[in-house]
């Protein structure tokens, strides 16, 4: 129990920037939310949505083929499952952002989001 504690505490001394940027982050888009909303208009928020999603797109691409291209190398499952995982995510946001009928829009969205749930619960 001891040595968890020291590997959770060591983590977050290393890491704790990686948790406190995202968290500041949504943090000032809820408390702007209305000066975003006065600058991304009804009218942008279709381009604005579709760039976010090929943001989203090339950074699941270049994670997927990052984990594809060193698992010869380490021979690791957990690579393996990352590779799957990123490379589904990739696959379901290029499909979630041509499809323009807007229920399977959602549907899709709500899918992918149990999707990449699931896979990461089984990835140790």
């Amino acid at each position: 129990m001891e040595h968890t504690k020291n590997n959770i505490h060591t983590f977050l001394k290393q890491n704790g920037f990686l948790i406190v940027i995202p968290l500041l982050t949504v943090l000032t888009a809820i408390v702007f939310s209305d000066l975003l909303y006065s600058i991304i208009k009804d009218d942008n928020y279709v381009v604005t949505h579709l760039i976010l999603e090929f943001f989203i797109i090339i950074v699941s691409a270049t994670i997927a083929l990052q984990a594809w291209m060193i698992f010869p190398h380490t021979l690791s499952n957990h690579r393996l499952w990352l590779g799957g995982l990123f490379s589904t995510i990739t696959f379901i946001e290029i499909f979630h952002a041509i499809l323009p009928i807007k229920g399977c829009h959602s549907s899709l969205w709500i899918a992918h989001r149990i999707m990449r749930l699931g896979f990461i619960c089984q990835i140790d």
